[in-house]
């Protein structure tokens, strides 16, 4: 990435500013994988908040996630009337769900957390409908790996901090903060 150097010093005064103003942060709890992959694929360019209501919204229409699965893409939006990308969100979580049980035979990643990282960032590569942020927030949330899930807005506002190149791809961008925050 162009300028590196510098943006990694304007991201340690980033971090230290945000610290030194919001103290430490402490870890959320550990949950579900599968629970944060549709939380990531919700979650995409809207608030945590809403996210979570649109997955409560979808989780009371069901008995579990394989249900969830088995559910057309079109009737599952309709459930989440005017949220944001409803339609597509619902087909990302289709398409995911319907892949892990094609691999597994059950709606589960419980097993990828005794993986290496290598292995389960190839996992997690290889699962339709997720994007790099579902992915990183997967590994943060669900497995405590390191990880810096990035958004849309979020990049947009580390390139207005400049802590990244405004020329560089999102996945360049996040595996730059993932390089340079510690665990």
């Amino acid at each position: 990435m162009k300028g590196a150097t510098q943006c990694a010093r304007r991201l340690k005064t980033l971090m230290r500013n945000l610290q030194r103003n919001y103290g430490n942060v402490g870890a959320p709890p550990v949950t579900d994988p599968i629970t944060q992959m549709l939380l990531g694929i919700l979650a995409r360019d809207t608030t945590e908040t809403k996210a979570r209501d649109a997955l409560d919204r979808l989780c009371a229409t069901v008995v579990d996630y394989n249900e969830l699965r088995v559910i057309p893409p079109l009737e599952l939006s309709d459930t989440l009337g005017g949220f944001p990308g409803a339609r597509i969100k619902c087909e990302d979580i289709s398409r995911a769900l319907n892949k892990i049980f094609a691999l597994y035979h059950v709606v589960s990643l419980d097993h990828v957390a005794t993986m290496d990282r290598k292995s389960m960032l190839a996992l997690l590569e290889d699962i339709d409908g997720l994007d790099p942020y579902s992915r990183a927030r997967i590994r943060l949330f669900a497995f405590e790996k390191h990880a810096f899930p990035l958004d849309g807005p979020m990049l947009t506002y580390a390139r207005q901090v400049e802590i990244i190149d405004n020329k560089c791809t999102h996945a360049e961008a996040q595996a730059f903060l993932e390089r340079h925050t510690k665990d």
